[in-house]
C-alpha cells in the first residue's frame, strides 16, 4: 500500500493521541487538518493499515471500534461506562500471565490469532 496524504494523516493522528480513537473522532480531527474523507474510505484506509500491521483495531464497545498504532509493547485498555474515556493499560506481570495462558492454548493445539482482553468500569473523575 503507497503512502497517501491521507494514510500519513491517520497516522500523524494516531500517533498524536497515544490512546485508541475512534471513527467518528478520527473524523474529526482529520477535518481541522482539511481533510474530509468519506467513512467508507476511512475504514477501507485503516483495513488495509491493519492487514500491514500498521495499526490495530480494538473493541471496547460493542457499537464502536477503536484504532490505535501497532506497536511492540502489547497492552491492554480500560473504557470507562460513563464519559468513554480510554486509559492504556501497561502492566508487565499481566502480559506474562497473558502469553502463557497462550502458550497453554497452544499446547493444546489452537492456533491463536489475537486476542480481545479489556477492563471497563468507572474513571476517578466519573466515581465523584
Amino acid at each position: 500500500m503507497k503512502n497517501t496524504p491521507l494514510k500519513t494523516t491517520v497516522i500523524d493522528i494516531l500517533s498524536s493521541q497515544r490512546k485508541p480513537v475512534s471513527v467518528p473522532i478520527l473524523m474529526k480531527l482529520l477535518s481541522s487538518k482539511k481533510y474530509t474523507p468519506n467513512k467508507t474510505t476511512l475504514y477501507r484506509l485503516l483495513g488495509k493499515m491493519k492487514k500491514e500491521s500498521l495499526v490495530e483495531e480494538i473493541l471496547l464497545d460493542s457499537n464502536l471500534s477503536f484504532y490505535e498504532l501497532k506497536s511492540h509493547n502489547h497492552h491492554h485498555h480500560f473504557m470507562c461506562e460513563k464519559c468513554k474515556a480510554i486509559h492504556c493499560v501497561i502492566d508487565k506481570p499481566l502480559e506474562k500471565i497473558v502469553n502463557q495462558l497462550e502458550h497453554k492454548l497452544k499446547n493444546k493445539g489452537l492456533q491463536i490469532q489475537s486476542h480481545q482482553f479489556s477492563f471497563s468500569g468507572y474513571c476517578k473523575n466519573c466515581i465523584s
